[in-house]
């Protein structure tokens, strides 16, 4: 059976092949994933010389934080985030990406750290048999502000037994029971006070996974294409 195309037809299989296409070669598997997770305070540091190194609780923008309180994070990435440096000087090389998400924080006595309101951006590492650690695969998502009060944060994860990845891009899922080393710091510094908070990160769920814009695109653009073929075999069967 010849099928005849019309110019409104022949004009809309051109437009949707050419998006799709273009979308392909781009972030067809793109998403932005978030992560919630929970850690438990282990150590908290003051460097101050007329006090103690280490110290149970501490006060910090009016809020106090204990060891052994559980603090609350969420990180959020762009798995399509453009490689940033690559670290050449080794054989298995780290990975690092920028401009692809952002972390939370929330401490038991209310204090919150937001990375997407202060102006540096947050940069991420991923190591496949890492050099850097002796084989091990690691992942580490990093934060920090430049202005008074500075504030970093990271969390950072190791397998030291190098087989939590099989590549440096960055991972859409993660499975925290893969890691042996599973550490969040906290760091706030000013004039006046300067302390950093370790923590062991307990758990690492998965909240969401959403397809970039592109790649709705993509998929809107291939039902279009298949609804049309439909309408299409349906109105050639009528007059048929």
């Amino acid at each position: 059976m010849k099928i005849n195309f019309t110019k409104d037809n022949m004009q809309f299989i051109k437009a949707s092949l050419a998006v799709i296409s273009a979308l392909a070669l781009g972030s067809a598997h793109a998403e932005i994933v978030t992560y919630d997770f929970t850690a438990t305070i282990s150590n908290i540091f003051q460097f101050d010389p007329n006090l103690p190194l280490l110290t149970d609780s501490i006060d910090v923008l009016g809020s106090t934080i204990h060891t052994s309180e559980t603090v609350h994070g969420t990180i959020s990435y762009d798995t399509s985030a453009p490689v940033w440096v690559i670290q050449k000087r080794v054989p298995m090389p780290l990975v690092f990406y920028k401009d692809m998400g952002s972390m939370t924080l929330t401490f038991e006595g209310g204090l919150h750290f937001d990375s997407s309101t202060i102006a540096e951006t947050p940069q991420m590492s991923v190591g496949d048999n890492s050099t850097t650690y002796r084989g091990a695969d690691t992942f580490g998502f990093s934060t920090a502000s430049r202005i008074t009060p500075e504030q970093n944060a990271t969390l950072f994860l190791v397998d030291r037994s190098g087989t939590a990845f099989d590549s440096s891009t960055l991972p859409g899922n993660l499975d925290l029971s893969r890691f042996s080393q599973r550490t969040l710091y906290y760091y706030y510094g000013a004039d006046e006070q300067a302390i950093e908070v370790d923590a062991t990160i307990t758990s690492l769920q998965l909240r969401s996974a959403v397809p970039e814009p592109d790649t709705y695109l993509m998929m809107a653009g291939g039902l279009g294409l298949l609804a049309w073929r439909r309408r299409h075999a349906l109105k050639q069967r009528a007059t048929a």
